[in-house]
């Protein structure tokens, strides 16, 4: 257990499906893009209430940080900042960390690595809600990223209800989510 972080991670014997920890029993064995998160209603609803939520998109790939840009904004109604690398993320979360909701962040990038960019950002604001998305990502790796400060660590490619579904989470206070290739592993205080 990390003193700081105060969290006992373990990988589950069982390993869950992210569809049937996220939607229930009655997605196991479909794909979380068939699934539906919600009721058009209630993803209004949802839209409505994101727009008073800023999130910082980091990552040093132009067309990624692009396409979240867009689905996080025009798909889920979220305020967005992107920065393409860790030293412009350190700039612009503390010129507006009051404003950042939560940061949606690469872990490989040039300069500074991700975990670097956390510890700056939580010397900052240290409740701030960081979920690391990211292809470089080992078992060790994310349990190091829980322990660090992060509130989740998810593996690319994920597919957008996934994201939507794991940033809801932490928005809502949830802690510990590791999810690699696909399967959840969990963390707890």
């Amino acid at each position: 257990m990390h003193p700081r972080a105060g969290y006992t991670c373990s990988k589950s014997a069982e390993r869950q499906s992210v569809a049937s920890v996220l939607f229930g029993e009655n997605a196991r064995g479909r794909f979380p893009s068939e699934l539906s998160y919600s009721g058009k209603e209630e993803q209004e609803a949802k839209k409505r209430s994101n727009a008073q939520k800023t999130v910082l998109i980091v990552d040093d790939d132009r067309e990624l940080r692009y396409m979240n840009m867009v689905r996080l904004h025009n798909g889920l109604g979220y305020r967005t900042l992107t920065a393409g690398n860790g030293k412009e993320a350190i700039e612009m979360f503390g010129l507006k960390a009051n404003e950042i909701s939560l940061v949606l962040m690469d872990m490989e990038m040039p300069g500074m690595n991700g975990l670097q960019v956390l510890r700056r950002m939580m010397e900052i604001r240290d409740d701030i809600k960081i979920v690391f998305f990211s292809g470089a990502v080992t078992d060790g790796l994310a349990h190091e990223m829980i322990h660090a400060g992060a509130r989740a660590v998810l593996t690319k490619p994920a597919d957008s209800i996934v994201i939507e579904a794991v940033m809801e989470r932490v928005l809502n206070g949830e802690k510990g989510i590791i999810i690699i290739d696909g399967f959840w592993h969990s963390c707890q205080a």
